[in-house]
């Protein structure tokens, strides 16, 4: 039985199954487990629950995240979730096929991945999948998926990359996360809550935008431009009114608006109210800006 009180963390993502039928998936954690559920994006439709959610035989804790692979298979996404015993645990469903054991609505799992063991102990995670061509010859390329994470421990930022790539396991083949050493992420103060990654879309390799709560208050905006993907850079910092909390979790988006610039707009959890704060992509981004409460729906008035 699941109540306000016992949800740490959740993460959702809207995909196509192998029968190409829209589905809403939702990953909780609960008591030590991830717990999922989904539902159809057709009008009347209820949630159910997975009877066959992933991670069932490793205890986990903190805040999960997922993503959609594009560019390895249109019916594949990743899921990566704090473990208690330290670490990040991370797998990914087996996409698409043409044999009849796909046929089925159920989501079938890779084997589970335990990275970034030497960060100990992980509160939360954003990751994201970005495309990368590589080299084969003269005249030729292939792409790349890699998934990118940023995450929390000891409220220090941390980041790790590497490729999802298929490998042979136990005389069979299944897709791995070849996640490097995780590096910091340099900032001033600790770090709380959530981290959360996006990606300005691009044909080369992307920029990356990360938003973080700060533990002293307000909210820090990074970049990882396309040039320098190896170098984190803090652009901004949104201010909170005195006496707000630090926010315990937050999201935010982008989209495109006047002359390709982009809009974001990020939602705050602080001090058991919500927030929304919203900003255009500029030199000085988020100057000036006001958080403004949501009233409802909800209990957050």
């Amino acid at each position: 039985m699941l109540n306000d009180s016992s949800v740490s963390g959740v993460a959702a993502i809207h995909v196509l199954t192998r029968t190409d039928k829209s589905r809403l998936c939702v990953y909780c954690v609960s008591g030590g487990m991830l717990h999922s559920f989904y539902r159809s994006t057709e009008d009347g439709s209820s949630w159910v629950k997975d009877s066959h959610p992933p991670f069932p035989e490793h205890p986990i804790s903190g805040t999960p995240a997922v993503t959609s692979t594009p560019g390895y298979d249109s019916r594949r996404w990743s899921l990566v979730v704090p473990c208690q015993s330290g670490g990040l645990l991370h797998t990914s469903t087996e996409g698409s096929s043409s044999s009849p054991r796909y046929s089925s609505e159920k989501i079938i799992w890779e084997p589970v991945d335990h990275v970034a063991k030497d960060l100990g102990i992980i509160s939360s995670v954003s990751i994201t999948a970005i495309k990368r061509k590589t080299a084969k010859g003269y005249g030729d390329s292939s792409e790349k998926t890699d998934i990118v994470m940023v995450c929390v421990a000891s409220g220090r930022l941390h980041t790790a990359e590497g490729e999802l790539s298929r490998k042979s396991r136990s005389n069979s083949y299944s897709v791995e996360w070849e996640a490097q050493t995780p590096t910091r992420i340099l900032h001033p103060g600790e770090v709380t809550g959530n981290p959360m990654l996006i990606q300005k879309d691009s044909k080369r390799q992307p920029q990356l935008d990360l938003l973080v709560p700060s533990a002293e208050g307000g909210i820090f905006h990074y970049v990882r431009p396309a040039s320098t993907p190896d170098e984190w850079h803090m652009i901004a910092r949104i201010a909170f009114p005195q006496g707000l909390p630090a926010a315990s979790c937050l999201t935010f988006h982008s989209e495109k608006g006047i002359y390709e610039a982009r809009n974001f707009r990020a939602f705050i959890q602080s001090g058991g109210h919500l927030y929304y704060a919203t900003t255009t992509e500029s030199s000085d981004p988020w100057l000036r800006t006001y958080l403004r409460p949501i009233l409802s729906p909800g209990p957050f008035g």
